[in-house]
C-alpha cells in the first residue's frame, strides 16, 4: 500500500482506530518492558511481580490488536479494491462528507460508504450482489467487486434498492450462472491488470 492510501485508510477508520492502535503500543511496551524496570530496580521478589503484570498486559495486547485487526480489515479492503482499480482518488469524496446519507450507508458520486465498517466502493467496481444470512436475525448484503474481493454490509432493503438504481447491468442473487460469470469477470480483470 502506497503513502496515499495508507493515508485515507487513517482518515477513514478515524480516532477511535488510532486509539486502539496507541493502546496496542502500551501494552507492548508494559509486556516486554515491565521485566526490564524490575531487573534495574533490583527487585527482589521479580517473578511474583512480574507473572501477574506480564500475563495482564499480555492478555490485554492481544484482545485489542484482534479487535483492531477485526475492525480495520474491511476498510484496508475497501482502499486496496479502490487503490487496485484506480479509484482511489474518489475517497476524497468520502474524506470531505460530500455524500448523502440514510444513517448507515452514504452515496457519494463515485462511491458507496457503509459508514459504521466505513467501507468504500466505486459504483463502476461492484459486479454482483447477493443476501447472505449471518446468524438467525441478521442478513448481510455482500458487494463482490471487479477484483475478487468480497464487501459485507447490513445494509436495508431500501437503500440497497436506492443503489440498485445507480447501478445497472449488475448480477443480482446467488445463482450458480451469476457465480460463474462473476468468476470469469474476475479472471479477466486480473489478467489485463498483470
Amino acid at each position: 500500500m502506497n503513502k496515499y492510501a495508507k493515508k485515507v485508510v487513517s482518515q477513514i477508520a478515524g480516532e477511535k482506530y488510532k486509539i486502539l492502535f496507541v493502546f496496542i503500543w502500551i501494552t507492548l511496551v508494559l509486556y516486554i518492558g515491565m521485566p526490564m524496570v524490575m531487573a534495574a530496580l533490583h527487585m527482589d521478589d521479580y517473578f511474583s511481580y512480574f507473572m501477574p503484570v506480564s500475563g495482564l498486559s499480555g492478555a490485554a495486547f492481544l484482545v485489542i490488536f484482534i479487535v483492531y485487526i477485526t475492525k480495520m480489515s474491511p476498510v484496508i479492503k475497501s482502499v486496496k479494491t479502490l487503490s487496485t482499480t484506480g479509484k482511489l482518488d474518489f475517497a476524497d469524496e468520502i474524506i470531505s462528507g460530500d455524500y448523502n446519507s440514510d444513517g448507515k450507508i452514504g452515496f457519494s458520486k463515485h462511491l458507496l460508504y457503509d459508514k459504521k465498517t466505513h467501507v468504500m466502493v466505486a459504483y463502476d467496481d461492484i459486479l454482483w450482489i447477493y443476501k447472505k444470512a449471518r446468524d438467525w436475525y441478521t442478513m448481510e448484503v455482500l458487494f463482490c467487486t471487479v477484483d475478487g474481493r468480497k464487501h459485507r454490509s447490513k445494509i436495508e432493503d431500501l437503500t440497497l434498492n436506492e443503489f440498485l438504481k445507480r447501478r445497472n447491468g449488475i448480477l443480482i442473487g446467488f445463482t450458480s450462472k451469476n457465480k460463474t460469470i462473476y468468476d470469469i469477470k474476475v479472471k479477466e480483470f486480473k489478467k489485463s491488470k498483470k
